[in-house]
């Protein structure tokens, strides 16, 4: 292997091997040439990039050579932080360094015309610009680097060398020289400056891919980043991605999702018909209008370590506008809201310099709300007063409020005049409003770097004003609601978590609630009163458990004959004839009363006898309990009704201080 030094002993013998080599021949070739000027560390270049033999042939190629000195070289390795030797492990890896200093035009020094003239060279697609001043001085210029001519027209047979005092460089040696060196990127180089960045993007060692907004799209976005108080070290870093090296040619339809030195947010790229599109968490989408321009040189492959992508927009790091934020998010239910109310909200949502808070409702929570409220969403969008109502629940004005200037308790006025109140416990933060509560699922989106902020929510908030029939927001709402009181005295006199699920606007499940007259029925058939029954813990644990479908909010639709339903205890069968939809437990039957009680995430069936799963150990007096399909005992005692008063007057009074 060749190695490159100052001119010395073994750089004299590596020069005097290429000579022999050429003994014999009396046309001096390009090889000869070089070695004649002196050019000691070129000519050993040359040799283990492989085009030693190309240039020592007497037919060699009628070219001009700009050939660098042996200090250009050894400056050159110096700029990219590595050594001549280590640059010659590439071996014919370097080549299209050394060919890009060839034109494919042979030029004597008279023969170069005044002024600036491009040259194709013999690395195909890239060119060099020869520039020749009124004194006769000459100037090379290249993509990375421009070079002095400082000796003139040695011949070569058809070939001209001149030698130069620089390297000419195919790429860039940094971003920050990148930046510098293209008239479109001055606008991002004084900001690169101005925020102390230059030194980073100064090291030629970097493997990064650089998005590179140009001037016409910096000077858009100025003013807006200014009235944001944006950082501009934020915003800058967002575009430098760290993940990979991306060449343009690599990018598809499907996006790539970038990892950038702004840790807080990604980048996505991807090829939308032609063009390559960035995009970022805000604003719109950059197209790269030029790709792959190339930086560095990478000591293992020989191409670029890190490419630039010239871009139209500048990437910012945050959401511009509510709007911008919900579409990214997929909230397209509360946008259609949006668009079909009030024209004010649209306003809002759009305008990048909206102050105030906003609680964004998933489109679950949508969907949901609708199930409860037994309406579609084109009925609510149509009907203007209450969509109006519902958004105006949703927005807290003139303040961005984050999850943590929340406290238990806490009040907040709507722009509606609703007043909402917080409640924060074992790290769940829910908005309460009149007649709905939400829980927050994604906090503390900021919109214009904290101008605003979004919390999405699992529910519609509906305030006092709304007109439409109000939902249940738990499963014990809609039994008080009902009028279960015999129901929720056995819940309040069972085991704790009875209570804690049924009073749990998050409980996702099926219950299968018995009517006062189905619980009276029940008791009859099992020859006990209320007052045993509930102090019977066990029992009526078992009774209460094969009430419960869980996960899942199963409706009547989603029911089918003969179908299995596993509850808390056992299993159910459904059956479902022309006189109704039936649950047929272990010891007993029940009738649908009422189906399709939305409450919460939660579905409440109404029924007309309990269920007796297997486990219990009461016996009814016949050969089976039943309700409308089963048939109970008849002739038992019955209930204390002042045993059930007073348990559901003890109920009531936990809902009075607001556990339901």
């Amino acid at each position: 292997m060749a190695r490159w030094t100052r001119p010395g002993a073994s750089t004299i013998l590596v020069a005097s091997c290429l000579l022999l080599a050429v003994a014999g021949s009396s046309a001096q070739t390009i090889l000869q040439a070089i070695q004649s000027a002196n050019l000691t560390l070129l000519a050993a270049g040359l040799q283990v990039a492989d085009l030693a033999t190309t240039l020592n042939s007497t037919t060699g190629p009628n070219i001009t050579l700009f050939a660098p000195s042996d200090d250009a070289l050894l400056a050159m390795t110096a700029a990219l932080n590595t050594t001549p030797n280590a640059l010659l492990t590439l071996g014919p890896k370097v080549a299209p360094v050394f060919t890009y200093h060839a034109i494919t035009t042979p030029l004597l020094a008279a023969d170069i015309p005044t002024g600036d003239t491009p040259y194709a060279t013999l690395n195909t697609g890239l060119n060099l610009t020869v520039s020749k001043a009124a004194n006769g001085s000459v100037v090379v210029r290249a993509l990375g680097s421009d070079a002095n001519v400082i000796r003139t027209d040695i011949t070569a047979g058809g070939a001209v060398v001149h030698v130069i005092d620089s390297v000419l460089l195919p790429f860039f040696l940094s971003v920050a020289s990148a930046a510098t060196r293209t008239p479109q990127l001055s606008s991002l180089l004084s900001a690169v400056a101005s925020n102390g960045l230059a030194p980073a993007l100064s090291n030629p060692n970097l493997n990064v891919t650089v998005f590179a907004p140009v001037n016409d799209a910096f000077n858009a976005s100025s003013a807006y980043l200014t009235s944001v108080n944006a950082s501009i070290t934020d915003v800058l870093t967002y575009h430098v991605a760290t993940s990979r090296v991306l060449n343009g040619s690599e990018v598809t339809a499907s996006p790539i999702t970038l990892t950038t030195l702004n840790s807080r947010a990604n980048l996505t790229v991807a090829r939308d018909g032609n063009n390559v599109v960035v995009t970022p968490v805000g604003a719109t989408a950059a197209t790269v209008l030029a790709a792959n321009i190339p930086v560095g040189l990478d000591l293992t492959t020989g191409g670029p370590r890190t490419f630039v992508h010239l871009v139209n927009a500048v990437l910012l790091p945050f959401y511009t506008t509510v709007a911008n934020a919900a579409e990214r998010a997929g909230l397209t239910t509360l946008v259609a809201a949006v668009a079909a109310s009030d024209p004010a909200f649209l306003a809002a949502v759009t305008d990048p310099t909206f102050r105030g808070t906003i609680l964004a409702p998933s489109n679950a929570a949508f969907a949901a709300t609708l199930a409860s409220l037994n309406v579609t969403a084109a009925q609510l969008l149509a009907d203007k007063d209450n969509l109006r109502r519902i958004l105006n629940a949703h927005i807290i004005p003139n303040a961005a409020v984050f999850s943590n200037q929340l406290s238990n308790n806490q009040t907040v006025n709507t722009t509606g005049g609703a007043l909402l109140t917080v409640s924060i416990g074992n790290g769940i933060v829910r908005f309460n409003a009149a007649k709905s509560s939400a829980k927050v699922v994604a906090a503390d989106v900021s919109i214009g770097n904290g101008r605003a902020v979004v919390h999405v929510i699992d529910r519609v908030l509906l305030p006092a004003d709304l007109t439409l029939p109000t939902p249940y927001v738990t499963v014990a709402g809609a039994a008080q609601a009902a009028n279960l009181s015999t129901l929720l005295a056995a819940v309040t006199a069972s085991d704790a978590s009875f209570l804690t699920t049924l009073t749990d606007p998050d409980f996702n499940g099926t219950v299968l609630a018995p009517t006062n007259a189905a619980f009276t029925a029940a008791l009859t058939a099992l020859g006990v009163n209320a007052t045993q029954l509930l102090a019977d813990k066990d029992n009526l644990r078992r009774i209460l458990n094969a009430h419960i479908i869980t996960p899942g909010a199963v409706r009547s639709s989603q029911l089918v004959n003969n179908q299995n339903i596993t509850t808390l205890d056992g299993v159910l069968t459904v059956r479902i004839n022309g006189t109704g939809v039936f649950f047929v437990a272990a010891k007993s039957t029940a009738k649908v009363v009422t189906p399709d009680v939305i409450a919460g995430n939660a579905v409440v069936h109404t029924i007309d006898f309990v269920l007796l799963p297997a486990s219990v150990t009461l016996t009814t007096g016949g050969s089976g309990g039943g309700g409308s399909g089963g048939g109970g005992a008849a002739g038992m005692a019955s209930p204390s009704v002042l045993t059930l008063l007073s348990s559901a007057l003890a109920f009531l009074a936990l809902f009075a201080f607001g556990r339901f």
